[in-house]
């Protein structure tokens, strides 16, 4: 009985197994005559690339490739490793001799472009390619929110989470992130020259000011000290344990926002059961935290709170989302205010915290463009207090294109995330590609492959892949191409982006662009450009050799730990690059 029984479901599982098969090779069928028909250059996949038992074994099939030589007989296999787009750069793109292919796999027909034209499209056409929501459902599990809709619901969203960041917020960005960045600096150089890697004290200062901006939570980085300017409310609830709770506030989001992977993979009962059962209590008290400050905010509006407070603890986003709606937009319910603060403190955090090390590390990297950004940032700050408590946002954050270059450059070989993923929806698209019409059927992907686009030697010169952030500097007469050789500054728009350099429409967005916009870009823009203009007042960086290692072999395995970067929620370095601020 027990070996008819086991004939039984192992005969199941063949049957299923070959129906399975059957189907995707239906697919694969049907998506290879669509994609013919659009006229593009056409490359077949066996895979779809964000399958999901795919993504699992990615990190097998680059060793395998290159162990049996494959990416040397065809550029094709190079698709098939962890984080291609970031991987080739511009490489695959030149290999199949277009900015612009159409991948048909069993899944759906992909489109990837490179094409400053293309993208610019995409982009900013959002009727016509919308958001692939259904990408990011398990990014709703606090609950749907301004990063992961589309349509009305995104609307409604937009309207209500796009008014508090305004100028006051700014502000506030730049009060918290001075009092913050100058606590790290000492920090650092109370613990002498040898920092080690600057990874873990910038993710804390950024988690630090958006909760304090954000939400109005001011602690110090310490962990369980206020800052001077914390208020009653912020001792009892998000610096020590309350009741209830088993984390406080700043480590509970923390480490939510760190495995966040886990908990988008895994519900909640199985968190609880796996060895990130610590995440799943962060979980758990994020809600109840953010929950309680919605009813702080809410007493304090009531009570007069703010009537009586410094600008900088008036603007927050947090009380933003609790305002009552109107006819138009229906203002959000508790747990839609909770989803939404959340999701833009992942989006924020991710970009700023990775942004920053990779600007911080590529500095220590290149001394010779660390020496002129010192001198530039020298001149920014010429007739400022030696002082930065004394720095005024409105006086000093216009003279500060220096570091908006350095942001800008950064952000083009290691943007957040190397690829923004559209698609046709349910209707067919049209692009324009080197004056040809190409029509996209339904439900065809629309890649915006920014480490291809930003790259890409047509925008950005022969030497696209090298680290230049002198040429973002509007003031001196320099480029990428031929286009852009030379642009000066644009009177037509306030300082310091007058002062960079803008590039070929459409090949950089690193933060998108139309109207999905990242809401947060200025906010990031202040704060980064503070940080360093701070920490680069009075030192300079270089990397740590290692035994034994001569400072240009430290600089190159430097440079190769940045190349060796992965991408899960956003691109991250995978090993730390030891380095060590040096006096001026």
């Amino acid at each position: 009985m027990t070996a008819i029984l086991y004939l039984f479901i192992g005969g199941i599982s063949v049957l299923s197994t070959f129906l399975w098969v059957l189907s995707c090779l239906g697919n694969f069928q049907q998506n290879r005559v669509r994609a013919a028909a659009v006229g593009l250059t056409h490359i077949l996949s066996p895979v779809y690339e964000v399958n999901l038992l795919y993504k699992l074994t990615l990190p097998l099939h680059q060793p395998i490739i290159e162990f049996l030589g494959l990416h040397r007989w065809s550029p094709y296999w190079r698709f098939f490793y962890m984080d291609w787009h970031f991987q080739t750069r511009h490489d695959q793109f030149k290999a199949w001799g277009t900015d612009l292919f159409i991948m048909t796999t069993p899944g759906r027909n992909v489109v990837t472009s490179a094409s400053a034209e293309v993208c610019y499209q995409v982009a900013t056409q959002g009727t016509e390619f919308p958001k692939p929501t259904y990408l990011y459902a398990r990014a709703n599990f606090l609950g749907e929110n301004v990063i992961t809709t589309e349509g009305n619901a995104w609307r409604r969203f937009r309207r209500i989470t796009a008014p508090p960041f305004n100028e006051q917020l700014m502000r506030s960005v730049w009060v918290q992130s001075r009092k913050l960045c100058l606590e790290l600096r000492d920090q650092w150089t109370a613990s002498g020259s040898e920092l080690g890697s600057v990874v873990p004290g910038i993710t804390n200062l950024t988690m630090k000011v958006i909760t304090a901006a954000g939400f109005g939570v001011h602690t110090s980085l310490a962990e369980n000290h206020t800052s001077s300017n914390a208020g009653p409310e912020d001792n009892e609830y998000f610096t020590s344990i309350p009741k209830g709770f088993s984390a406080p506030f700043g480590a509970a989001i923390s480490l939510l926002v760190k495995n966040v992977v886990a908990v988008c993979a895994l519900p909640l009962g199985a968190l609880m059961l796996s060895p990130w059962r610590s995440t799943g209590l962060a979980f758990v008290d994020t809600q109840k935290y953010l929950r309680a400050l919605l009813h702080r905010e809410r007493r304090r509006e009531e009570e007069g709170y703010y009537s009586t407070r410094s600008l900088e603890r008036r603007h927050n986003i947090l009380s933003a989302l609790n305002k009552p709606g109107d006819e138009k937009t229906p203002g959000m319910n508790e747990d839609e205010a909770i989803a939404n603060a959340f999701g833009l403190v992942l989006a924020g955090h991710a970009s700023s915290a990775d942004t920053l090390n990779y600007s911080l590390v590529s500095l220590a990297t290149f001394p010779e463009k660390q020496e002129w950004f010192l001198k530039k940032l020298d001149q920014a700050l010429d007739g400022e207090s030696e002082d930065p408590n004394d720095w005024n946002y409105e006086t000093l954050f216009g003279k500060l294109a220096p570091c908006l270059c350095v942001m800008n450059e950064t952000m083009r070989l290691f943007p957040p995330v190397p690829v923004i993923p559209k698609w046709t929806g349910d209707k067919t698209s049209s692009l324009v590609y080197e004056g040809e019409v190409y029509t996209l059927p339904p439900n065809t992907m629309v890649n915006i492959d920014l480490a291809g686009l930003q790259q890409n030697p047509k925008y950005w010169g022969t030497d696209a892949y090298e680290y230049r952030p002198e040429l973002w500097d509007a003031t001196e007469l320099t480029g990428w191409t031929p286009e852009t050789f030379g642009r000066t500054p644009d009177p037509s728009i306030s300082a310091p982006f007058s002062n960079v350099r803008k590039p070929v429409k459409g090949s950089f967005m690193p933060m998108s662009m139309g109207h999905r916009a990242c809401l947060g870009e200025k906010f990031a823009q202040v704060e980064l450009c503070l940080i360093l203009a701070i920490l680069f007042q009075k030192s300079r960086l270089e990397v740590v050799c290692q035994k034994n290692e001569s400072p240009e072999a430290a600089r190159k395995r430097s440079w190769g730990v940045m190349r060796g970067s992965r991408s899960l929620i956003s691109l991250q370095m995978q090993e730390d690059v030891a380095v060590r601020w040096v006096p001026r």
